[in-house]
């Protein structure tokens, strides 16, 4: 097991109706997430796994983690019509068609927090070089497991970073 997920998510290559911010920073405080098996293998997933979604470069703002929460469906294929077997099936339609993401697989995500933009607290990639060097350079692929030191360290930035503390 992992101590804590990262997901990249890419605007430009967004293929949803709204912008990915938007779905992101949803009312709902949930997201389905593609998890390609090939990247991280499932069964290293729990529910209650802390998720943080990474931005990468685009013109909506700077590359960094722009959000965070917690694992709350674990890793499942979508199927053509297999919606229903999801515990919120109108968030994977509310964007677009997930059958054109870089996954079938999907993993559901509550979110407990909204940052994109560094002045309001996200954590851009400069203040993560020496936390995730490998992401901060500009890694390729979605998902990627992070461990106990890592995930200690970026809570504490998040929480040192939070607008108004």
């Amino acid at each position: 097991m992992c101590a804590a997920f990262l997901w990249q998510a890419n605007p430009n290559r967004w293929t949803g109706s709204g912008s990915l911010e938007s779905y992101i920073a949803d009312e709902s405080g949930y997201v389905y997430w593609s998890t390609p098996p090939e990247q991280c293998r499932h069964d290293r997933f729990g529910i209650g796994d802390r998720a943080y979604l990474w931005r990468t470069r685009s013109n909506s703002g700077p590359r960094g983690i722009i959000a965070i929460g917690t694992v709350a469906e674990l890793p499942k294929q979508l199927l053509p019509g297999g919606e229903p077997l999801f515990a919120r099936p109108k968030r994977l339609a509310s964007h677009g068609d997930e059958h054109t993401a870089s996954s079938e697989w999907k993993t559901g995500i509550v979110i407990s927090d909204v940052r994109l933009r560094a002045e309001t607290g996200m954590l851009t990639h400069e203040v993560l070089v020496e936390v995730l060097p490998r992401l901060a350079r500009g890694a390729q692929g979605t998902v990627f497991g992070i461990d106990d030191d890592q995930n200690r360290r970026i809570e504490r930035m998040w929480a040192e970073r939070r607008p108004g503390g």
